[in-house]
């Protein structure tokens, strides 16, 4: 279970603290939002590079796709809909891209071209904010890809340029249209939709398995060379797109 700094306090619990054997008041509910993303290039299609932009990701002609997010996905719903955990099936939102097999339980399934920029900030905002009442318990799951994108006015963290010149950088979730130019989902957007959960007075669990969520990557050198979850930076300065103005 991963933390910002700018998130605020008591945001993130740990997982298994979250469920308790005591059953929950009949004004509460358990819900989930589970978001995964193995498809980052359709077939037979080329990467585009937005108008006057260059380095990072822009060098790529494919962005790499992923194998294991869906069977995360389908991994976490399962057990949150267990008797262990008690989720009932019609609370728990699934989002990958491809779709998943169909399942014989209630799940409630998102399409999935919902898993582009704007899609998914809207998914986000539904799942966690709108439908969730005061003393609801809301985890949310991401697995995919991880970035950065230059931010000159930042402070978080340090990458290199292709010149040479050190810039800072903020921490992004890359959409599954990111190939086409749309921008990533930023730090401070994703954190916005997590106070606002907070501030309806809602339990909110963010688990991120991605690169650039928490300085490590997923996988140990044993066997197959691990798939890392991260995408090249996003060399489009934020500064000079305000993150309520942003459009591919």
């Amino acid at each position: 279970v991963l933390s910002r700094d700018s998130m605020r306090p008591g945001t993130l619990l740990v997982l298994l603290s979250l469920y308790s054997a005591t059953p929950l008041a009949h004004s509460q509910a358990r819900r989930a939002l589970l978001v995964g993303i193995n498809l980052y290039q359709p077939p037979n299609t080329t990467a585009k590079r937005p108008i006057g932009s260059s380095g990072g990701r822009f060098e790529l002609t494919k962005f790499p796709n992923l194998d294991g997010s869906l069977n995360d996905v389908a991994a976490l719903r399962d057990l949150l809909a267990s008797p262990k955990f008690g989720f009932a099936p019609d609370h728990i939102a699934v989002l990958t891209n491809p779709g998943l097999p169909q399942s014989r339980l209630p799940f409630v399934v998102l399409p999935p071209d919902q898993t582009r920029h704007d899609g998914l900030l809207a998914v986000m905002r539904k799942y966690l904010v709108d439908l969730p009442q005061r003393g609801d318990t809301v985890v949310f799951y991401y697995a995919g890809h991880g970035s950065l994108r230059v931010n000159s006015l930042g402070t978080k963290l340090t990458i290199t340029l292709p010149d040479g010149k050190l810039s800072h950088a903020d921490s992004t979730l890359v959409p599954s249209d990111a190939w086409s130019g749309a921008y990533d989902l930023l730090d401070v957007e994703t954190t916005k939709i997590f106070n606002a959960a907070l501030d309806k007075g809602v339990h909110l669990t963010v688990i991120l398995d991605s690169c650039n969520s928490g300085a490590f990557t997923r996988g140990i050198r044993v066997g197959r060379q691990p798939r890392a979850r991260m995408l090249v930076y996003d060399p489009r300065d934020i500064a000079e797109a305000p993150p309520d103005k942003v459009k591919a």
